[in-house]
């Protein structure tokens, strides 16, 4: 038998579409904003904690740093989540899910349906009352998701956990 290893032609390799893209549920941003918007509110909380009950003496310009400081960082925290979902979307093809992601710098993951191990379907408190699931996806090896798709119908989310699944066993 003789080795053979041709080269491949970029021309010939299938390309991903951005109009194949499914996009997250609009109610996905709202989340990831209350969520940024909790935790800084959480940070404020303690900051002024301390203030109030650590006695702290600090001149005005320092605390005015302190607090623009986390005004600051809230904001781009924001502006990141605003901006970074307009990209975020997935797509279901025959041989695997590809999930993409990113503002500033762009991510895109694609997990075939033979690597996977385990799938799930999580809800958060918030996600329950906004009615949004997220599939995660594990493969072989650590006990971390590798794919973790959020905004989804929770409908929708059973749905692609169940081809997957499908597929998945067909490789078996």
């Amino acid at each position: 038998m003789e080795f053979k290893n041709d080269a491949v032609l970029l021309e010939e390799l299938p390309v991903i579409q951005d109009a194949d893209f499914h996009k997250l549920v609009p109610q996905q941003r709202w989340l990831s904003l209350l969520n940024a918007t909790i935790f800084f509110a959480i940070l404020a909380i303690g900051l002024f904690a301390a203030y109030f009950w650590g006695n702290i003496e600090l001149p005005l310009w320092a605390d005015w740093t302190i607090w623009g400081t986390l005004l600051f960082l809230w904001l781009l925290r924001v502006l990141f989540v605003w901006k970074g979902f307009e990209r975020k979307a997935y797509l279901l093809r025959e041989h695997d899910l590809v999930y993409r992601s990113g503002w500033l710098t762009h991510r895109l993951i694609t997990i075939p349906f033979n690597r996977i191990q385990h799938s799930e379907i999580r809800q958060s408190f918030l996600g329950r009352l906004m009615k949004i699931a997220r599939l995660k996806i594990y493969t072989a090896g650590g006990d971390q998701s590798d794919l973790s798709v959020p905004g989804l119908d929770p409908g929708k989310a059973s749905e692609i956990r169940n081809f997957i699944i499908r597929r998945v066993s067909e490789h078996e």
